[in-house]
C-alpha cells in the first residue's frame, strides 16, 4: 500500500478528526489572542485583584481589541470541545468503556464551555460603559474566574481522563502519562488563585503545560486509533 493509501486508511478507520490537528489549532487561536489584544488595546489584561480604575481604563476605547480577544477565546473553546468528544469516541470505538473515557469528555465539555461563557462575557464588557464602574468590575471578574480556573480545572480532568486510560491500555508512553498526571494536579490546585491571588502563576503554568499535552497525547493516540481492530497496543 502507498504511504497515501496508508494515511487515508488510518484517517478511516479512525472515523473523526486527527486529535493533534485539533489540539493544536484551540491552542494557536488561543495564544495569538494574547499578543493580538496587546497590540490593539495596548494594555496587558489586569488581574481582577488589581484596582478599580486600572480595570476600567483598560475597557476604555478598546472596544475593538476586546471583541477580538473574545472572537479568538471563543474560537479556541469549539475545538476543545471537538477533541474531548473525538477522544471519547475513539476510545470508545476500540471498547475502552472505563471511568476514564467519561472523565474525559465531561471534563473537556466543562472546560471549553467555561472558556467560551469567559469570552463571551468579554466581549459583553466592549459593549458595556465604562462609567457603569461596578459592573464592569464584576464582570470582569466573571470572565476571569470562568476563563481562569473555572476553565483550567476541568482541562485538568479532561487531561487525566485521557492519561489514565492512555497509560492502563498502553496508548502512551510512562513520560507522558506522568506529565500529563501532573499537569492534571496543577490544574486542579490551580483553584486555590480564586482564593488566594498569588496562585494565579499556576493558571497558564497548567493551562499551557495543558494545551501541549494534547497535541502531543493526540498524535499518539491519532496514530493508536488508525490501526486495524486487530491490530494489539503497545
Amino acid at each position: 500500500m502507498t504511504a497515501p493509501a496508508s494515511v487515508a486508511a488510518a484517517a478511516r478507520r479512525r472515523g473523526g478528526p486527527p486529535l493533534s490537528l485539533v489540539a493544536a489549532v484551540s491552542t494557536v487561536l488561543f495564544l495569538v489572542s494574547i499578543p493580538i489584544g496587546i497590540a490593539l488595546t495596548d494594555h496587558v489584561l489586569p488581574s481582577p485583584f488589581a484596582g478599580t480604575d486600572s480595570i476600567v481604563r483598560y475597557y476604555e476605547g478598546n472596544r475593538t481589541g476586546v471583541r477580538v480577544i473574545a472572537f479568538l477565546q471563543l474560537g479556541s473553546s469549539l475545538p476543545l470541545a471537538v477533541y474531548a468528544a473525538t477522544a471519547t469516541a475513539y476510545l470508545r470505538k476500540r471498547q475502552i468503556r472505563v471511568a476514564g473515557t467519561f472523565i474525559a469528555l465531561v471534563g473537556g465539555v466543562l472546560s471549553a464551555g467555561a472558556l467560551g461563557m469567559s469570552a463571551v462575557t468579554r466581549w459583553v464588557l466592549g459593549e458595556t460603559p465604562t462609567d457603569a464602574v461596578d459592573l464592569v468590575r464584576a464582570l470582569h471578574a466573571l470572565s476571569f474566574v470562568t476563563g481562569g480556573p473555572g476553565s483550567v480545572a476541568p482541562l485538568g480532568l479532561l487531561v487525566a481522563g485521557v492519561a489514565f486510560p492512555g497509560s492502563a491500555f498502553r496508548i502512551l508512553d510512562r513520560p507522558t502519562v506522568v506529565a500529563g498526571v501532573v499537569l492534571a494536579a496543577l490544574a486542579e490546585v490551580s483553584m486555590v488563585s480564586m482564593l488566594w491571588d498569588g496562585a494565579a502563576f499556576l493558571l497558564p503554568i497548567a493551562r499551557f503545560g495543558s494545551m501541549a499535552w494534547l497535541i502531543w497525547t493526540g498524535v499518539a493516540v491519532d496514530r493508536w486509533a488508525g490501526r486495524p481492530l486487530s491490530q494489539p497496543n503497545g
